[in-house]
């Protein structure tokens, strides 16, 4: 077993220094920093804090009222003027965002003008409307105003997850299981080539035959797909890092509760990683397979390309799965390696997994990579010595049951 870590060793520093793994591994966490940051900037720019003037020529506002504002919302100046001229060369010079014109016929026309040289953001908007309600419902209490203007909030409890969603707004925790899956996905994606070329490298060039001379194929195979397998958890993990920081960079510049508020399920997260590295590890042997039996490298790669789909393959059944988390068609794609993590973070968002299915769908996968493994091992003796021909079950079998 020391010579397969002496392979998977050699093959990482291979596939590390490579231009395209580089640039894979970078540009993902390059693009979503890139995302975060224009979207804090546009959120910046449309909701700028500068005054909001006013012109009330129906003598109706009464500037001491105070606007009520929702939660994490930044106040903005309200300026009265007592006429539009003041109030436009202060807009010019640039002291103000915008004015509104409230005309004197307003309680029967209800006639309000806005003015502006760039549209103001929509939060300066929803607050002069708050304010100008405000003072139509001067008369009524305070609480009772607050009450009518700003929205209803409901909690929202879901019974069968014993889950609580304060204001009605489901947080980051109830998603991260299917970002991380997703994560996932992307990276089998990403890896099929490698996975696929594994060993044709040596089948073509017929380095394997003497390779195999000195090392057992159990011994290759596995080395090879060690190597793979380290290069993905490197490249999941800096693309974990990277979403990580692009959370804490929301977190601090964008106060939401769906983003400051998150409930994490470590139990059901912590089975889901580990079923996700064995589902990976089952594709990477299977994919091994395909490489062998196909005659070269690029018809193996279309065929891989297709097999790494079944990965996708509960997202194409989204509402099925949602909508009755625990009947037949959910559990069948919570065993079938690949779709198994998919399926099981589609069901976790409306219902409670039991941790027996997830476990018995760990113990599946792992038993079906040993099994596939041990074929791949077997097959690769038999594709070393063919090349340019595609091997059938018919050749295959024999050497399955041939003793060492």
């Amino acid at each position: 077993m020391n010579r397969a870590f002496i392979i998977a060793w050699y093959e990482l520093r291979e596939l590390v220094w490579r231009k395209r793994f580089l640039f894979s591994l970078l540009s993902i966490p390059a693009i979503l920093l890139f995302s975060v940051a224009l979207g804090i900037l546009t959120e910046k720019l449309l909701n700028s804090t500068r005054p909001v003037g006013y012109v009330d020529q129906a003598q109706l506002l009464h500037p001491d009222l105070t606007v009520p504002l929702e939660k994490d919302e930044d106040p903005i100046p309200l300026i009265a003027y007592p006429d539009e001229a003041s109030a436009r060369a202060d807009l010019e010079a640039g002291k103000l965002q915008a004015y509104y014109v409230i005309s004197a016929d307003y309680p029967q026309t209800r006639d309000v003008r806005l003015v502006y040289l760039k549209r103001p953001g929509n939060s300066a908007q929803s607050q002069f409307r708050r304010f100008l309600q405000v003072n139509l419902l001067a008369e009524y209490p305070p609480q009772v105003r607050e009450r009518l203007l700003l929205k209803n909030t409901v909690d929202v409890r879901i019974l069968s997850k014993q889950q609580e969603f304060p204001n009605g707004e489901p947080n980051l925790g109830l998603f991260v299981p299917l970002i991380i899956t997703f994560l996932f996905m992307m990276l089998v994606l990403t890896n099929v080539n490698y996975l696929i070329a594994a060993v044709t490298k040596e089948k073509e060039n017929r380095l394997a035959e003497i390779m195999l001379i000195t090392v057992r194929p159990a011994e290759l195979i596995s080395g090879k797909i060690l190597a793979i397998t380290s290069m993905t958890l490197v490249q999941g993990l800096v693309w974990g890092g990277m979403g990580l920081l692009a959370w804490l960079i929301l977190v601090r510049n964008v106060q939401t509760p769906a983003l400051t508020q998150l409930t994490l399920d470590w139990g059901f997260l912590s089975v889901l990683l580990l079923l996700l590295v064995a589902s990976y590890a089952f594709f990477a042997v299977a994919l091994v397979f395909i490489g062998i039996v196909m005659p070269d490298a690029e018809q193996g790669q279309k065929i891989g390309g297709l097999a790494s789909l079944i990965w996708a393959l509960p997202v194409w059944l989204l509402m099925p799965i949602i909508e009755n988390p625990t009947g037949p068609l959910a559990l069948v794609f919570s065993f079938i390696p690949g779709a198994a993590p998919t399926s099981l973070a589609l069901r976790a968002l409306t219902d409670t997994v039991p941790f027996s299915q997830m476990g018995l769908s760990l113990l599946f996968t792992l038993a079906l990579t040993a099994l596939m493994l041990f074929i791949t091992a077997k097959t690769f003796r038999l594709g070393s010595l063919v090349y340019g021909k595609r091997l059938s079950w018919r050749e295959i079998w024999p050497t399955l049951r041939a003793k060492e």
